[in-house]
């Protein structure tokens, strides 16, 4: 019923669930508290506590499933700090998007048993999948159930930050109980419901923990589902819906966009072999004002350091995550269709810098390091995640061409599976992103560096067959030369 956060909130791929009605509703509370930099000490505590209520119906003219969010009621807070600069508090209500027409990263439907489900379970079984309606103040397109009366710039109280206001992530990794649903091989909680009856959940999750990093947390989340949907065991509900790889496959071509600009800031020193000082400006901005009174020119030898061994182990990643995009667009047939895409398991390497740096410098740089190694591990798993998609496209395909039915259903729910976790691996980019950019508060590539690192990636991707031609018939835009701030593509990858 909730599945791992998503930052960005972004729709994705769900099972169309023709006639099924329902309601889902609960309540979420959690407690998270990390220790502040060594310089400021202390620790920063966030509070989170909601209800909410929501149905489920089936819209036959625009074929697609509407969750409606009737009720919200929640607080949010930050406090402690470092300095008090994120320290905020605010209430929490319905927000613009609280009908949802077809599946989003909150509310969703999966064909078979089980967000995997076998052969045997296709047809016979429909999976809801639900998590607490927990984003707000997001842009570009995505969901935002909820809406947050604090709209201060900069901190979560304005944009949910989902590693703090959602289930993710430490908040989750020991979620459970003797009523508790939550699976935590997927990292989702989920209820299956048999087609053609009416059933109804009740769950109880408590989370009590914490790691070596000196972080602690408490959280307990409570929630009721009842669903509906017609047939019988076997059938999929009414005829004529049919799905089919395009959904799919024009998120990858959405994506592929996306990947594009998102690579420019981490393959720019690739592109350029730019030196310790220039890597640091791409990323720092020389009129920035770093948070603590650190001089620009401090932070931009500081930032040098970090990103001029992390521009390679960043540049990969999305360089794979474009090549994946396009061979979801263009998939040939896989005669594995009867088997399921494993994400493949990924180490990033430890990135070292904040050598002969001292004082405020070397605080800064120290501060700046682990949150980067940590991204390089969420951008290798974004592209592990978009790697199986890929061979799970390309067994739709050969399913498809087989005439084989039951397998085509399950490579399409498994597909669906794999672009929740692909939201939500960007979520985790995304959450920490929102870190890194409150050190980094500016930076722009000219547009020198611009036009050499866009030469750059289509050199690379013409490397594994796809040409410069290819590459402009999947993202027109590719072509241009536009400017991107790296800083910006952090928070939205």
């Amino acid at each position: 019923m909730l599945a791992l956060v998503v930052g960005a909130g972004t729709a994705v791929a769900g099972s169309p669930c023709p006639g099924c009605s329902g309601s889902y509703g609960g309540s979420w509370t959690g407690t998270y508290t990390a220790p502040n930099s060594s310089s400021d000490g202390g620790s920063t505590t966030t509070t989170i506590s909601i209800k909410w209520s929501a149905t489920l119906k089936w819209d036959a003219a625009d074929v697609t499933d509407v969750w409606d969010l009737k009720t919200a009621d929640g607080t949010f807070s930050v406090s402690g700090s470092p300095m008090g600069q994120y320290d905020c508090s605010t209430s929490l209500s319905p927000g613009p998007d609280f009908i949802v027409r077809g599946e989003v990263f909150w509310a969703t439907i999966a064909e078979g048993s089980s967000p995997t489900p076998t052969l045997s379970s296709i047809g016979k079984y429909w999976t809801v999948l639900n998590q607490p309606p927990m984003q707000w103040g997001q842009s570009g397109g995505v969901s935002n159930p909820l809406r947050s009366s604090n709209p201060k710039i900069g901190t979560e109280c304005a944009v949910a930050d989902p590693g703090v206001a959602g289930i993710g992530g430490a908040w989750s990794a020991d979620l459970g109980g003797p009523k508790c649903h939550y699976d935590r091989k997927r990292f989702e909680d989920w209820v299956d419901f048999p087609v053609g009856t009416t059933g109804s959940s009740h769950e109880e999750c408590t989370s009590n923990g914490s790691d070596s990093f000196g972080n602690s947390w408490t959280g307990s989340l409570k929630t009721d589902v009842s669903f509906n949907s017609p047939g019988s065991p076997g059938s999929r509900g009414s005829p004529g819906t049919e799905r089919t790889l395009t959904p799919i496959k024009q998120d990858a071509k959405k994506d592929f966009a996306k990947a594009w600009d998102d690579a420019k800031g981490p393959c720019s020193q690739l592109a350029m072999s730019l030196g310790v000082l220039a890597t640091g400006a791409v990323w720092l901005g020389t009129s920035a004002t770093v948070p603590g009174g650190l001089p620009a020119g401090g932070a931009i030898v500081a930032t040098g350091q970090v990103m001029a061994g992390a521009s390679s182990a960043l540049c990969g990643p999305k360089l794979k995550r474009l090549l994946d995009d396009y061979r979801v667009f263009n998939d040939p047939p896989d005669p594995n269709f009867t088997r399921l895409a494993g994400v493949a398991r990924t180490q990033a390497p430890k990135v070292t810098a904040c050598k002969r740096l001292a004082g405020k410098v070397l605080a800064f740089c120290q501060q700046l390091t682990p949150l980067v190694g940590s991204l390089i591990r969420a951008a290798d798993h974004a592209a592990a995640v978009d790697g199986a998609l890929v061979t799970t496209v390309n067994r739709a395909s050969g399913a498809k061409h087989a005439h084989n039915g039951a397998a085509f259903a399950m490579q399409l729910a498994h597909a669906g599976q794999l672009e929740r976790s692909f939201s939500q691996a960007l979520g985790a980019e995304a959450s920490i992103g929102r870190k890194i950019a409150r050190l980094l508060p500016s930076g722009a590539l000219t547009p020198a560096q611009v036009r050499a690192t866009t030469s750059y990636l289509k050199r690379r991707l013409a490397g594994t067959g796809i040409s410069v031609r290819a590459v402009g018939r999947i993202d027109p835009a590719a072509s241009i030369a536009a400017p991107e701030d790296p800083i910006a593509r952090l928070v939205a990858p």
